[in-house]
């Protein structure tokens, strides 16, 4: 053979050498492996064969099954244990049980921010206001003023006077699903107050002054948190909130607000509850 093709046939040789001995080091190390978990069931049976034949058999199961989980199986160039891939199987079902049951959870407490109303309020749209703002002819005759864009329907500000301000949020609450029609109404969410603000509600329906109530949804934590606006003197004004077809169900939610409008909403806050001067 020419010395040339000596020199270029060398590396190929060299690669066909160099598989051979690694295909010939796996089969040594798995039959090593498979030869240790022989010995580990024979040892199990002679272990525990002084106490009969069953715990010795069943010796040489766990001997067996325990070198199963321990066999490594080759994969993408490197290996993986049977143990390791039902542990991880394992680990996949808790996490996905987990999952179902925290859904579950959030299911619930949404399901319990739709029970503020009883449903959509029935109402007649009247004449428009500016902007997107509408009356709301009611059943009884009185009006209300209906979002056309957000779908809630508001009542003025009313003053309770069985409540006091940073008192029980729950009174509030009552205070609201008994204004008729009764069931339909309810203590707005900061969400929704914002909507109030985002669209200039206060233009058409003026804040008071006095106190008045809300509640903050904090929906990763599941928590309704009492939120008060502190304003002159013992009085305590309420607004209420109803929704319509074009509404949520649960109504809408610190969630469903920019982080950056809620920011500039919190510090206009206050201004807007005081009211006219």
């Amino acid at each position: 053979m020419p010395f040339a093709w000596r020199l270029l046939s060398a590396p190929t040789s060299l690669a066909g050498s160099l598989r051979g001995t690694e295909a010939g080091t796996l089969i040594f190390f798995y039959t090593i492996l498979g030869l240790g978990c022989v010995l580990g069931a024979t040892a199990g049976y002679f272990f525990l064969r002084r106490w009969g034949p069953v715990p010795a058999f069943t010796g040489v199961i766990l001997g067996l099954l325990a070198g199963g989980l321990l066999f490594p199986f080759p994969i993408h160039g490197g290996v993986t244990f049977f143990g390791e891939v039902l542990w991880e199987e394992l680990l996949l079902r808790v996490h996905e049980q987990a999952d179902r049951r925290e859904e579950g959870r959030n299911q619930d407490f949404r399901h319990a921010l739709e029970q503020r109303f009883a449903g959509d309020l029935p109402f007649v749209p009247g004449r428009r206001h500016e902007g997107l703002w509408m009356e709301a002819v009611l059943e009884d005759g009185s009006l209300a003023w209906y979002d056309t864009e957000t779908g809630l329907v508001w009542s003025d500000t009313q003053i309770a006077g069985s409540l006091k301000p940073g008192g029980d949020v729950e009174k509030a609450r009552r205070f609201c699903s008994k204004k008729q029609p009764g069931g339909y109404w309810a203590l707005p969410t900061e969400g929704e107050l914002f909507s109030f603000w985002e669209h200039a509600g206060q233009r058409l329906s003026p804040w008071s002054g006095q106190s008045t109530p809300s509640v903050l949804v904090d929906e990763p934590f599941r928590m309704q948190i009492p939120v008060w606006y502190l304003g002159a003197g013992q009085a305590v004004a309420v607004r209420c909130v109803a929704r319509s077809p074009r509404a949520p169900r649960a109504g809408y939610l610190r969630s469903d607000v920019d982080t950056s409008q809620w920011n500039r909403y919190q510090l206009e806050k206050a201004k807007t509850l005081r009211g006219p001067k």
